[in-house]
């Protein structure tokens, strides 16, 4: 029997994080937060998992949050950008924030390929693919000790933090998810560079991707990108490259709006679901709808992708 394909959706995924709290299951919906102690101790609070909360039943959200109210002080996530009507979901259940979030780059892969990407960024990968060997293997079929090699260089060259560094056992968990994909790059058989992608049916995510300092020189990601929208061309319909905050700095933003063919709103939602916890650790009238939440929390950072 084959086991589905769900991306972030997948249980599975949500467990990958285990290390960074208690993996809580939301029956209704079939999705699943991470409850944290709070920094004062005590209580604890919950977030989706990184990058993006996805479910199997967004219509059913609210009652897993009812669920949730008077256990949890807050909840925060950000949804799954290809996610129908995600932001009318968490309206529905009753968000105390709910805002535009970073913007994903997508690539609508039944766009002619000869069109997709800046013709600079093409002839780029085009370069780059001459010098390398690229395939793609199912992620079971990895070497996760190669992987997480690799891996640690974005963690020390962007000096990555928290949940998005991805120990070496929430690494290798999400090579073994069902439908995961590792693409790789190699020059005179050394990996140079990789992308782990993940599927829910018609979707491919570039969930997370690294280049050792050759592959930074030979500019492997750029073909290993290119090879990646000709792979997937033929049994899915979008290439999701991630978010980006889109600024005039953002050089990662840059990059993958040069390949996109458009992009797709993510969403910031935010339940206080105790008031009165809330209160004791972010002060009274604490709840800001443009700046931080939950602000007791305030000045941890996500990681770049």
């Amino acid at each position: 029997m084959t086991v589905p394909s769900l991306g972030y959706a997948d249980p599975c995924y949500a467990a990958s994080l285990a290390e960074f709290g208690t993996i809580r299951r939301l029956p209704a919906s079939g999705g699943a937060v991470v409850v944290r102690p709070l920094p004062t101790g005590g209580d604890a609070d919950a977030i989706g998992p990184y990058p993006v909360f996805d479910c199997l039943d967004w219509s059913a959200l609210a009652t897993d949050v009812d669920g949730l109210r008077g256990e949890l002080v807050s909840l925060v996530i950000v949804t799954d950008p290809f996610a129908d009507d995600a932001d009318a979901a968490v309206r529905a259940a009753g968000a105390d924030l709910l805002r535009p979030y970073k913007p994903h780059f997508v690539v609508d892969l039944a766009t002619p390929p000869d069109e997709i990407g800046r013709p600079s960024r093409r002839r780029t990968a085009e370069r780059a693919l001459d010098g390398l060997d690229v395939a793609a293997t199912s992620g079971s079929a990895a070497d996760p000790q190669e992987w997480v090699r690799l891996y640690e260089h974005v963690v020390r060259r962007h000096a990555v933090t928290g949940i998005a560094a991805f120990s070496a056992t929430s690494l290798a968990a999400q090579l073994a998810l069902p439908g995961a994909e590792l693409l790789t790059a190699r020059h005179r058989g050394e990996l140079v560079a990789a992308q782990l992608c993940l599927r829910r049916g018609g979707v491919v995510h570039s969930h997370l991707a690294a280049s050792s300092p050759e592959g930074y020189r030979l500019r492997a990601m750029h073909g290993l990108d290119l090879f990646a929208l000709g792979h997937f061309a033929v049994s899915a319909r979008w290439f999701d490259f991630g978010g980006g905050s889109g600024g005039p700095d953002d050089g990662l933003a840059d990059y993958k709006r040069s390949w996109s063919t458009g992009t797709r709103q993510t969403w910031l939602g935010g339940w206080v679901l105790d008031r009165a916890a809330y209160e004791r650790a972010a002060g009274p009238a604490a709840i800001d709808t443009a700046g931080y939440f939950p602000r007791y929390r305030d000045g941890s950072r996500p990681g770049p992708r």
